[in-house]
């Protein structure tokens, strides 16, 4: 196909088809321009995606842009996907599973690989969002189990996403759905003071108001997961006797590989499209 029949065929309304990459994004952006809801680009592979995503805050800078990325680890493997990659993907979940069915326009982006994979229910992702402000209330024991539940580390100093210290009254987390790490100030049950800091000198940069916090893990550590998960195991495997995987998950530790297992913690899983 010459240019000039490219082009003339990127002005109708037909569908498009054999575009350069590059343009097949500008048309689908303009085409959930036309429509409202949602737009989902599917890259063949992580290099492309990651352009793909790019490109649409460069021809959109104010067209929210969510990326989806697959596991880095191959299927059933005894290895967790990177704590990088886990975040991204639970707060890409957690941010689809919040939109109203009349919020501004959505441009996805994922992978064919990320695309066949099953992920947990909108319910459970939905539920499973937490939004903290200044001036409200909760129980540092309590913010305690959230994170704990889903999938936050506990360490000494915060620098990765996903992970949460607390030192006195002074609760640091790196949510999996910001760019810094933030320092919620407690007096006893109220939330005093919410800042956002650099987790390598803990200089605080910002004055917050609101952060939202998202699961870190697909695998989430509560009751009735974990009573399904016994049971599933059972059903579907038998005895497990021998099985540190099981073990670990009957303690609430996360093993490595664990995430290969998320099946046996829902009753049944969603597709991407079901966040759509």
């Amino acid at each position: 196909m010459s240019s000039i029949e490219l082009l003339s065929h990127l002005n109708s309304p037909a569908a498009t088809y054999e575009a350069p990459f590059g343009v097949d994004v500008l048309r689908l952006i303009e085409a959930l321009e036309g429509r409202g809801g949602a737009a989902l680009y599917v890259a063949r592979d992580d290099k492309q995606a990651a352009t793909a995503l790019k490109l649409a805050q460069f021809y959109r800078p104010s067209l929210e842009a969510i990326r989806l990325p697959g596991w880095d680890v191959l299927p059933y493997d005894r290895v967790s996907p990177s704590p990088a990659v886990a975040a991204a993907r639970c707060a890409a979940l957690a941010n689809l599973a919040q939109r109203a069915a009349n919020a501004e326009p959505c441009f996805v982006v994922t992978t064919a690989s990320s695309l066949v994979q099953r992920v947990p229910p909108v319910e459970t992702m939905r539920a499973s969002s937490l939004s903290v402000y200044t001036g409200g209330r909760i129980q540092q024991d309590e913010l305690s189990s959230y994170l704990g539940i889903n999938g936050y580390v506990r360490v000494a100093s915060v620098s990765e996403k996903g992970e949460y210290s607390i030192r006195g009254g002074k609760v640091d987390i790196f949510p999996p759905t910001g760019n810094e790490p933030v320092r919620l100030d407690l007096f006893g049950d109220e939330i005093e003071t919410i800042k956002a800091f650099d987790p390598e000198t803990q200089i605080s940069t910002r004055t917050l108001t609101r952060v939202a916090l998202a699961p870190v893990s697909e695998i989430l550590f509560n009751e009735q997961t974990l009573g399904l998960f016994r049971e599933r195991y059972l059903a579907e495997l038998g005895s497990p006797v021998g099985d540190p995987m099981y073990e670990a998950a009957r303690a609430e530790i996360r093993r490595g590989g664990i995430e290969s297992w998320l099946p046996l913690f829902h009753a049944l899983l969603d597709t991407l499209f079901d966040y759509l």
